[in-house]
């Protein structure tokens, strides 16, 4: 896929500075680095189903309470930071541009321990913090503009 996928909610991974690994859902709107999109060994579209196989391995935190949480807390079992995108429930006025962290692994997994393509991914979009200590992430203060597709508004 290439260009933002407006309107379409989908989930893209990156790494922290110690190797773990954060889904991120975009709701359709919420940025997404450019390396998730073009040159992804690992399609966008593919994401999910990739990160939907792998074992559970974790109980999960829920930090935001959701009328149906059920796929954070399945994403966090999977020993991933679960992170969403909650500017598309908000009006404009109130807008964070931050994705923020919905759910968390008491397990979390090293990158090195997912599958060759998920690795290659969570691997390919590297943050300079640690997600079990940021609550909230805006992808603009760890990619260059060019580096980041946003939806067309």
């Amino acid at each position: 896929m290439i260009g933002y996928p407006d309107e379409i909610d989908c989930i893209w991974v990156g790494s922290d500075s110690n190797g773990f690994v954060a889904a991120f859902v975009t709701a359709g709107f919420g940025c997404i680095p450019w390396g998730a999109l073009k040159d992804a060994v690992l399609p966008i579209e593919n994401i999910e189903l990739s990160l939907a196989e792998l074992p559970s391995i974790s109980d999960a935190n829920l930090l935001i309470s959701y009328p149906r949480p059920d796929d954070f807390i399945a994403l966090a079992q999977k020993g991933l930071f679960v992170y969403d995108w909650p500017d598309v429930h908000r009006v404009e006025r109130d807008y964070t541009r931050k994705y923020e962290k919905v759910a968390a692994p008491t397990n979390p997994v090293l990158m090195q321990k997912l599958p060759p393509l998920l690795r290659a991914s969570a691997a390919g979009i590297k943050f300079n913090l640690l997600f079990s200590q940021e609550n909230f992430v805006r992808v603009e203060d760890h990619f260059q503009p060019w580096e980041i597709e946003a939806p067309s508004l």
